[in-house]
């Protein structure tokens, strides 16, 4: 049986707003996320430093903290992961069901929510740092993340940027019906050229 992971929301509890959307449509929480947390990231740092968090990681963190507390970084992050998927999906050929699928996705349809930390997934039953839900149209994806804390050595940064691309890939899947068993079998950010038909 696994233990649950070291769990911090490092920059902070959520603080609701207003949804807000993408130049492309996209459907956004923020949840404050998108505005400078000096305190926070200082508080974040002292806390890392703490459990032997190599200095690489850190600086990522303070450094993408920065990049992430400007209001344009979420829609930016989101309209570019939204391009890509489409680009891949595409390339499979304009008569492929990718392609079609891809052709298919509204982007107003999408609705992003950004978490504070890692969040319990009931089905499969894991905390995930993003996941894309069974209608294809809504994502929860964390501001960010360090894996392993209780390894330090492992250690390394879950980010916004590095989740959009799979989860948004992940959507793309759900809607073609494309059925995921395990992790392994997500699409995510690669190309669905072999498993959509």
């Amino acid at each position: 049986m696994s233990s649950q992971p070291v769990i911090k929301a490092l920059l902070g509890p959520s603080q609701p707003g207003p949804m807000k959307r993408t130049p492309k449509g996209i459907a956004y929480f923020s949840n404050g996320f998108d505005e400078r947390k000096p305190k926070k990231v200082k508080k974040a740092i002292a806390w890392l430093k703490k459990r032997n968090i190599p200095s690489y990681v850190i600086d990522e963190f303070e450094q993408y903290a920065e990049a992430f507390s400007d209001p344009a970084h979420i829609p930016t992050v989101l309209d570019a992961a939204f391009d890509e998927v489409t680009k891949l999906w595409l390339a499979c050929g304009p008569q492929s069901k990718a392609a079609k699928v891809a052709r298919s996705i509204d982007p107003h349809s999408i609705t992003v929510t950004v978490e504070p930390c890692s969040f319990w997934v009931p089905n499969p039953g894991v905390y995930a740092n993003g996941c894309a839900e069974l209608d294809g149209k809504t994502i929860r994806m964390v501001v960010c993340a360090v894996h392993s804390i209780s390894q330090p050595e492992n250690a390394s940064l879950a980010t916004f940027e590095k989740l959009s691309m799979w989860e948004i890939g992940n959507c793309f899947s759900i809607r073609a019906d494309y059925k995921v068993h395990s992790v392994a079998d997500e699409i995510g950010n690669r190309s669905p050229c072999d498993k959509i038909h």
